[in-house]
């Protein structure tokens, strides 16, 4: 049975809101596909690590939703996907090879000739195809350039390719561990087929059929669906998020798939904190039973942002990220940290490359923001100039209603002239 997300579905809701945006209004245009968040992870810690089209660095996010130093990339080009293991590495798919790193940026593992081979001739979009998930002992890519599931252990070496049937290329990618009698189990997302199939992980060869399928169907008044992002968690909780319709579906896989909730307020897009504009990729915490147990980290790509639910529809944030730039081919990264602090930034947040809210960063993100910022006059709350003292000048020796410090003397050292005649 279903651990986690049960009971009545919930309107969700914002607890904070990082960004500047509350209304729910939709945007006049699609943004452009290079800077909106192509691929999310997180690690048993909440921190949440955000690829992009333009490749570079991840931006690094903290459980509460708070901008963190971001991760420099080994490799040129877009991300496809992002993968936190529990041991805090992050495996991240460039669509055309695959990268174990440090959170720091240290490369552990790098490789994928036969995905470059794929990839030939091809330049797919990473935002619609394209994934990755690993266990303890193996590596599932979801190939962005042919209809086939990649399957390699940590240290680079092919163990098989697995042939997906239709042709539909693949994007997201989970899996299941064995639980209720059922073995473990492989998720993986057609978003032109319209579907996600099933299969079995722990006998999957090349020609191997899958032991289900799941057709999204089409919403009331929505659009042809176009499933994404995929995760599932030890209780059989299947959920897949749909691009097209912008919403979450939630499926009890050991019911026959059946659809139980759907958040999201799908299938217009918004703005709000608790709806969606084009929900590229997922990514759920484990089911440790701590406060972040079961959560789901969302990359709102449309709406430029990440948000942070429960599987109930309470949203605890929504942190506006930015594309960090083009950069990257190498070990540290291309400037560093303090060349994309100011990328990263909105005008207005406040930075510290620590990562501490010093008194100093936030006074001159304020200073920023009023010269930058062409919405100046719209000034969030948490931003906002604080109210300084009364400091206006009065005469010397004129004192304020409650003042109880003495007045200084207007004549130089009659004070101690006083006291040496008393």
């Amino acid at each position: 049975m279903i651990t986690a997300g049960l009971g009545a579905a919930s309107s969700a809701s914002a607890a904070a809101d990082h960004t500047s945006v509350g209304s729910a209004g939709v945007p006049a245009h699609r943004p452009a596909a290079s800077l909106r968040p192509t691929a999310i992870g997180v690690d048993r810690h909440g921190t949440s690590y955000v690829g992009f089209a333009t490749g570079g660095a991840l931006v690094r996010i903290s459980s509460s939703g708070e901008l963190r130093r971001p991760v420099p990339l080994d490799q040129d080009g877009a991300v496809h996907a992002v993968f936190a293991t529990s041991n805090g590495n992050i495996w991240v798919h460039y669509g055309s090879s695959v990268s174990l790193l440090k959170p720091g940026g240290r490369v552990l593992q790098h490789f994928g000739e036969d995905l470059a081979n794929a990839c030939l001739g091809t330049s797919p979009e990473p935002a619609r195809y394209g994934g990755i998930t690993a266990t303890r002992r193996l590596v599932y890519v979801a190939s962005g350039c042919d209809a086939s599931v990649h399957v390699y252990t940590h240290g680079g070496r092919l163990r098989e390719v697995l042939r997906l049937p239709g042709g539909g290329l693949p994007r997201g990618i989970a899996h299941g561990a064995a639980q209720s009698g059922r073995p473990a189990e492989l998720y993986v997302a057609q978003p032109d087929l319209g579907r996600v199939l099933t299969y079995d992980a722990g006998r999957l060869t090349g020609s191997s059929r899958p032991v289900a399928r799941l057709d999204v169907r089409k919403r009331a008044r929505g659009f042809r669906p176009v499933p994404a992002g995929v995760v599932v968690d030890g209780g059989g909780q299947l959920v897949v998020s749909d691009t097209a319709n912008n919403s979450l579906y939630f499926y009890d896989t050991n019911h026959g798939n059946t659809l139980y909730r759907t958040l999201g307020h799908g299938p217009r897009r918004g703005r709000s904190a608790g709806r969606l504009n084009h929900p590229a990729g997922i990514a759920q915490h484990a089911q440790d039973g701590g406060s972040l147990s079961g959560n789901l980290f969302i990359a709102d790509s449309d709406n430029h942002r990440v948000q942070r639910w429960d599987t109930g529809g309470y949203t605890h944030w929504a942190t506006r990220v930015r594309a960090p730039g083009a950069a990257g081919g190498s070990g540290s990264g291309s400037g560093g940290w303090r060349g994309w602090r100011d990328r990263l930034a909105d005008p207005g947040e406040h930075f510290c490359p620590a990562g501490h809210r010093h008194r100093r960063h936030r006074r001159t993100a304020r200073l920023q923001h009023r010269q930058l910022d062409p919405r100046a006059h719209v000034v969030h709350p948490r931003l906002a100039p604080r109210r300084l003292p009364d400091r206006r000048h009065r005469p010397v020796g004129v004192r304020r209603r409650g003042d109880r410090r003495r007045a200084p003397d207007l004549v130089p050292g009659a004070r101690h002239q006083r006291r040496r005649h008393q």
